[in-house]
């Protein structure tokens, strides 16, 4: 079977972006998006050329009026994903990653890692740590091999398996913390603190206890592994007795 005119035109445009030949590429793509109005490939392709040529405003233009009319094609949402994440706006990105989410009903295993890592770096970048490893856990589950998933859980995981701290010379405190939240949530019976005054409260008697009872082990700690260093926070009892009080529902 003869390929068509259309189909002859989008390998052209994939060879000009597999070449780094982004301004032909969009120039090609803004033509034949005209030609071809209702062939939202044209639309991704342009979008994509905009996006590589640094052209990151235009591109964002281009792709929410793109995604207007094409509202069920998700990789128009994913490149505008993209190109929000280039312009450093992480909820706008993380936002187009979900939405394209929602419609990536027949994507590949691949794709949807891709999607997941996606949203773990928006996560990542607007401090949900946790929620960002979910997401790049989530991503392998999807495709075992995905190499960014796995650099990315590398690269942000301590020792605990835990989210790293800006520095690594907090992840014995950051992990002492999240034994100690975890074990006052399931006091209170909830998930998450309720308000700014109790998420304070119960943290300053975290602290409290990190520097009574852990900051005296500091020198000898640095010979423990990770397996005892663990134990010893969770045996530490911490009394909490105030803030479920004022805080647990009744």
């Amino acid at each position: 079977m003869p390929i068509s005119k259309e189909q002859r035109s989008k390998s052209e445009i994939i060879t000009l972006l597999n070449n780094g030949k982004n301004r032909e590429a969009a120039q090609r793509a803004g033509i034949l998006c005209e030609q071809y109005p209702d062939d939202p490939e044209f639309f991704l392709f342009l979008g994509i050329a905009l996006m590589n040529g640094e052209k990151y405003d235009k591109a964002r233009k281009r792709l929410e009026r793109a995604v207007e009319k094409f509202p069920r094609e998700w990789k128009l949402r994913m490149v505008l994903g993209h190109v929000w994440g280039h312009l450093g706006n992480w909820p706008h990105a993380e936002d187009a990653y979900r939405k394209s989410f929602q419609d990536a009903k027949n994507a590949s295993p691949e794709e949807v890692a891709e999607l997941h890592c996606s949203i773990g770096e928006t996560l990542w970048a607007q401090q949900h740590r946790d929620d960002a490893l979910t997401e790049w856990r989530q991503a392998l589950q999807s495709d075992p091999n995905c190499k960014e998933a796995k650099q990315s859980l590398e690269e942000f995981t301590n020792e605990y398996g835990e989210p790293k701290a800006p520095s690594s010379v907090f992840d014995d405190l950051y992990h002492f913390m999240h034994v100690h939240q975890e074990r006052y949530l399931g006091l209170v019976g909830r998930r998450e603190f309720a308000t700014i005054e109790e998420s304070e409260a119960v943290i300053g008697v975290i602290m409290t206890g990190w520097n009574e009872f852990v900051t005296p082990h500091s020198r000898e700690m640095n010979k423990w592994t990770t397996k005892e260093k663990s134990e010893f926070f969770a045996e530490v009892a911490l009394d909490f007795t105030e803030c479920v009080h004022k805080w647990k529902k009744r």
